[in-house]
């Protein structure tokens, strides 16, 4: 895996997120068939378009602070930038809108309470286009 940079974009700046947040899938857009039938008809039409269905991306990662104060302030830094938030993108990839954001900040099971386990998720407001060159790329 690399160590690419993910990045939000608010109407007042761009920020990194931790480097330690990495993809929970490996391939997170998958296409499936979308079969609609008429009401009292037999015939099954396919309605899919080839794209990707919507799907959340989802982030995981462990994050660390001096203090549990120093935490908090952060991940509320951070949520406060998250629901502003308008795009995301990895480092040398397009910027890809977002519909919003969620964040879960957990505090570990180790002996430092400024240790937290990180799940964030990120709603696309569109799906990638497997047939352009960064289509997988998210």
């Amino acid at each position: 895996m690399s160590d690419e940079q993910y990045w939000i974009t608010t109407p007042e700046k761009r920020r990194a997120l931790p480097g330690t947040l990495k993809p929970e899938k490996l391939a997170p857009f998958t296409t499936t068939r979308n079969l609609v039938r008429a009401h009292g008809f037999r015939q099954t039409f396919d309605l899919s378009d080839g794209l990707p269905d919507p799907e959340a991306m989802t982030l995981t990662g462990k994050v660390y602070a001096e203090s549990e104060a120093a935490l908090s302030l952060w991940l509320r830094e951070l949520r406060q930038d998250l629901r502003r938030a308008t795009s995301y993108d990895r480092d040398g990839r397009r910027e890809t809108p977002l519909l919003g954001a969620d964040l879960v900040g957990v505090p570990t099971e180790e002996r430092f309470s400024w240790m937290a386990n990180l799940t964030l998720t990120l709603i696309l407001a569109e799906v990638p286009d497997p047939d352009s060159e960064d289509g997988h790329d998210f």
